[in-house]
């Protein structure tokens, strides 16, 4: 009778930390051109059990996480480091001016939430003559960054209006979540990446 007990004791102990260890595969990609003078993390944060698993993509933009299955997760990622980090001046010109002067002025009013996020310079989530005047103070080189210091924003490929992708209540591999780069005050997207 013992020795019944004590098989059924470690068959249950098996099953319960056999569940705890399914894990379901994250992972997509940011443009690796981008990479080559940038430092980016992804945060994987797991808001079930607050956690945050930073990763750094592999030379070619991938990443991967094997998360435990049965958590909600958001996954975002920034430019921590290298010449991207202060990049500012890069693609802000006099054309991206007139083309923040024609939104404002309701002439040509920017639908690519690409362009919203980059005419935003102050992020204060709305573009206005503010705006306007700190792009144009970056360009003459009387400041040199926009007040804050986020000179890119790396956004979901899917809707760069979020910040982060969000799963819940993981089950299943969620790959392909890809991220595109969004210059800060350039709204015809002629930065230089590489």
């Amino acid at each position: 009778m013992t020795i019944k007990h004590i098989l059924i004791t470690i068959t249950l102990m098996s099953i319960t930390f056999g569940l705890r260890s399914q894990t379901s595969l994250i992972s997509g990609h940011i443009p690796s051109a981008f990479l080559v003078n940038a430092e980016v993390e992804i945060q994987v944060i797991n808001l079930t059990q607050p956690d945050t698993i930073i990763l750094t993509p592999d030379a070619s933009g991938l990443y991967e996480y094997n998360a435990p299955v049965g958590n909600d997760y958001k996954v975002s990622s920034s430019v921590v480091g290298g010449k991207r980090y202060s990049d500012f001046v890069n693609g802000v010109s006099t054309l991206d001016q007139v083309l923040i002067m024609r939104h404002i002025l309701a002439v040509d009013i920017f639908t690519s939430p690409n362009k919203l996020i980059a005419a935003d310079v102050n992020l204060d989530g709305k573009i206005t003559s503010i705006d306007l005047v700190l792009a144009r103070r970056l360009i003459l080189g009387i400041i040199q960054d926009f007040g804050h210091s986020n000179s890119w924003f790396i956004r979901p490929i899917t809707d760069p209006t979020l910040e982060a992708y969000e799963l819940i209540n993981l089950q299943s591999d969620a790959t392909g979540l890809d991220f595109i780069t969004i210059k800060l005050g350039d709204v015809n997207g002629n930065a230089v990446i590489d």
